[in-house]
């Protein structure tokens, strides 16, 4: 599930959950910690489906970043905006760190 767009003015966020908008009003910090991981992920989430794991080892770092962007999803819906930007940090890193090694082909 993704968040949808946040209202500046009021400072509200609205997140859909079990087929219901729920409306959550948040603080500056949070809503630039929501913006940040959203960005993060999102680009993460363009990249993932053009690579491809090389070997036994890059498919262990692949699944584990893949487990870091569904945490960090949850972690949004849990409104835990620390724990979803470091699970983003985390899932973008072992993104960098295999491709820079060779791990990861883009198809």
């Amino acid at each position: 599930m993704k968040t949808n767009a946040a209202d500046s003015k009021t400072g509200s966020m609205q997140i859909l959950i079990a087929g219901k908008y729920k409306t959550f009003l948040m603080n500056e910090t949070e809503e630039k910690l929501r913006k940040e991981t959203e960005k993060w992920l999102g680009r993460l989430e363009t990249e993932l489906p053009g690579v491809k794991p090389e070997g036994g080892s890059a498919k262990k770092h692949f699944e584990n970043m893949k487990a870091y962007v569904s945490d960090s999803r949850h972690f949004l819906l849990k409104k835990d905006f620390i724990r979803a930007f470091e699970c983003a940090v985390w899932a973008w890193s072992i993104y960098e760190l295999c491709a820079e090694l060779g791990m990861f082909e883009k198809k």
